[in-house]
């Protein structure tokens, strides 16, 4: 996927360095911590979400994933799904991820997470 991930988009809480700005939500898995940093929403209704994951050990590192749907042909349903505050759906697929790979079986595709490092993704969502 080629160019900007959205025209014309509507940004809600922009964030730079999620450290020491306000975030929109957090949620920690043991050393892991998943920040989401901006939601963006273009005319077309077309969404994505700027994560930052950052591995919180000093010692391990850390992978990570999508997980998807079973598929045997690409693009694969991501096993996540948005839901709007009027009941409207957004989903995503393997084949629109940026940075980083979805999985359903094995190691292969993981993205590896240093001690005490962070990397930012962007997972696209349609409906």
């Amino acid at each position: 996927m080629g160019g900007s991930v959205c025209n014309e988009e509507t940004t809600i809480g922009a964030v730079d360095n999620p450290a020491t700005e306000s975030i929109l939500a957090s949620k920690d898995f043991g050393n892991l911590a998943i920040i989401v940093n901006k939601l963006r929403i273009d005319k077309d209704g077309f969404v994505a979400i700027d994560f930052t994951f950052q591995n919180k050990s000093t010692k391990n590192a850390v992978a990570i994933a999508f997980y998807h749907d079973p598929c045997f042909v690409r693009p694969c349903s991501l096993r996540t799904t948005l839901t709007a505050a009027n009941g409207t759906k957004f989903s995503g697929h393997s084949d629109d991820l940026q940075g980083i790979q979805s999985m359903r079986f094995g190691v292969e595709t993981l993205t590896e997470i240093e001690p005490g490092g962070s990397i930012q993704r962007t997972a696209p969502s349609h409906h």
